[in-house]
């Protein structure tokens, strides 16, 4: 999305600070092709933000996301709802709605949802993964 001077069909002009407003409502839940039963919708990227791209992401119950890290970015998880373990390196730390983590890159970590509700939650990857 970027501003444009425009107008659009119903009047609105894209130069309105307004219309750089995002509805997650609009965009389809689209799978991770790396971790399976993860759901994502991508919100801003490095077209939006240079600096950083945010994801919603969905875990759903007893679904853990594989051992990994990111060369490059620094990944910041924000958790809205549920609750799961966190394994940071080798520690296993229980993570839940209300808290949010900063992991370095290259340090390696996963995710496991060990609720009985749905993991919801918000990354932010810095510099942009996309």
């Amino acid at each position: 999305m970027s501003i444009r001077s425009t107008k659009d069909p119903s009047g609105k002009r894209h130069d309105d600070p307004s219309s750089m407003i995002i509805d997650p409502q609009d965009m389809p839940w689209k799978g991770h092709e790396r971790f399976p039963g993860m759901l994502m919708k991508t919100l801003i990227t490095s077209r939006e933000n240079p600096y950083l791209s945010l994801n919603v992401v969905r875990i759903p119950p007893g679904v853990a996301l594989a051992f990994h890290d990111h060369s490059h970015e620094v990944e910041t998880v924000y958790m809205i709802s549920g609750k799961g373990v966190l394994t940071l390196e080798a520690t296993d730390v229980p993570f839940e709605a209300g808290q949010v983590v900063a992991l370095p890159s290259g340090f390696k970590h996963c995710l496991k949802n060990t609720g009985e509700e749905e993991i919801q939650m918000i990354t932010i990857f810095t510099p942009p993964l996309v």
